[in-house]
């Protein structure tokens, strides 16, 4: 066998070793070549997991779900949560340390299997305190086992023909061009991003100045003089580290006075959420995700923390899902004319007792989103469409039918009249779902609206226009608090 060959098949032995893996991916070459080689060649049930994070370059998280898309894989974004860790914020000498620690150990709760890193022979000759994280947390790595170092890599890489990640340099996180004792935090990370210290790219029309990349191995003796020299050095460093981006900036951008760093032009963190999991608990009515405003990394990384729980996601339209990854895709039970999706395992809507009746077939996609939204709680929720007081018959005649719901969610737009139509027929409560359906005078909704909130008819309750969900969840608990 020639060398390629040798290398890998060494390297699929000892994958072969776990039933199981969940490869830590990065978006270097080391941890994606294992990823690819992993998912075509071992016998192993393959995943790969990617943390989103500020200290992590957005070109390296769009090439890890690229690949995953390519290639097949099936691939979990999450939050490793180092953010909201003082200890890896303090920017200690072991920094690495607590951002292994925080990375694997959600990892390892999500995996399912083996957890397996992208470590090789020559990292063994650094300073890598974030190996003792990979030890506590079982980590394996498969290419020490197998004997392979970074020339190695860089060899498979370019046989199975990965030109990107052949090419790609050595890629250390944003937080490692930060000095040791200066404090980590989200805008620093953007600021180092944004001036061309991303691995792998540099902003568009600006020159490449790589910032000095401190040395860990040395570090050790920074430790043991921080004690005699404390603050001072924290200052002196700090200076230091501002006069380096100063030095490094090109172009209009400017760093404000102190630690200011500009905010990141490409808008909101990816990790800036925080799911509500004990929200059913206290209301009855489970977490549920508004899309819209959120960017595909986003939607992704919710997704990610969420893990195996059940999540339903509202206003999704059909592109921004497409942009999602395709292992993500291929999870959720999606409904294009909501825009909703179901992620986690499904409940068999089962419970009786709410009805949609829609004005028209314009109002569908609010009374879905509805419909859906009750069906995500374990709701069956009939829709009686098309019976709008344009032709009161086709509304008669399934009056009985109507009749027997315990809630009416009643779907209209242009005049809104449907609501107190209904309202004056049923005994059951109305919640009146007014829909940006009409044109001209009818104000986008507004007038439907209106009409709501100035019916005669009694028992009618309303909520804000095209809010389906809205009207669904006031159903939910109605229902639940009368069972």
């Amino acid at each position: 066998m020639n060398g390629r060959l040798d290398h890998q098949a060494a390297l699929v032995a000892v994958l072969d070793r776990h039933p199981a893996l969940a490869v830590a991916a990065s978006g270097g070459v080391d941890s994606m070549v294992l990823a690819y080689v992993a998912h075509r060649f071992s016998r192993a049930q393959v995943s790969v997991m990617h943390a989103v994070s500020p200290a992590v370059p957005l070109v390296a998280t769009q090439r890890v779900r690229e690949h995953a898309q390519r290639h097949g894989w099936n691939l979990r974004l999450l939050d490793a949560g180092e953010m909201a860790d003082p200890d890896y914020l303090a920017n200690p000498v072991d920094r690495c340390f607590h951002c292994k620690k925080n990375l694997y150990g959600r990892m390892a709760a999500l995996a399912g299997g083996t957890l397996a890193s992208g470590t090789n022979l020559d990292d063994l000759a650094d300073f890598r305190p974030g190996l003792e994280a990979a030890k506590n947390h079982g980590v394996v790595h498969p290419y020490v086992e197998a004997g392979l170092a970074k020339a190695d890599i860089y060899a498979l890489a370019r046989e199975y023909g990965l030109d990107d990640l052949a090419a790609l340099p050595a890629q250390p996180c944003l937080s490692s061009r930060i000095e040791t004792g200066i404090a980590v935090d989200r805008a620093a990370l953007h600021f180092i991003e944004r001036v061309g210290d991303g691995p792998g790219r540099a902003p568009s029309g600006t020159p490449h100045h790589p910032l000095p990349h401190h040395r860990r191995r040395r570090l050790p003796r920074a430790r043991r003089r921080a004690g005699r020299r404390g603050a001072r050095i924290a200052r002196i460093l700090g200076a230091r580290f501002l006069r380096t981006l100063r030095s490094r900036v090109r172009g209009p951008a400017a760093l404000p006075a102190g630690l200011g760093f500009p905010a990141r032009s490409e808008g909101p963190s990816v990790t800036d959420f925080v799911l509500d999991w004990e929200r059913e608990k206290r209301t009855g009515v489970a977490e549920a995700v508004l899309c819209e405003g959120k960017s595909v990394a986003q939607v992704d990384a919710i997704l990610g923390e969420a893990g195996d729980r059940r999540l339903l996601l509202t206003r999704l339209d059909e592109a921004k899902h497409a942009g999602l990854a395709a292992s993500i895709r291929a999870v959720l039970d999606y409904d294009p004319l909501s825009r909703t999706a179901f992620h986690g395992a499904p409940k068999t809507p089962a419970v009786e007792g709410a009805g949609i009746v829609c004005a028209g077939t314009s109002d569908l996609p609010v009374a879905r989103e509805a419909a859906r939204t009750l069906a995500f709680a374990g709701f069956h929720a009939p829709i009686v469409a098309d019976v709008g007081v344009a032709g009161l018959w086709r509304l008669m005649k399934r009056l009985d039918e109507i009749r027997a719901f315990q809630v009416v969610i009643a779907v209209a737009g242009m005049e809104g009249a449907l609501f107190s139509v209904v309202a004056g027929l049923v005994e059951a409560p109305v919640i009146a779902v007014p829909t940006s359906i009409g044109y001209g005078v009818a104000q986008g909704g507004h007038v439907a609206l209106h009409s709501a909130l100035a019916t005669c008819a009694t028992g009618v309750v309303a909520v804000n226009i095209d809010n389906g969900y809205g009207g669904a969840c006031a159903a939910i608990r109605i229902l639940k608090r009368g069972a």
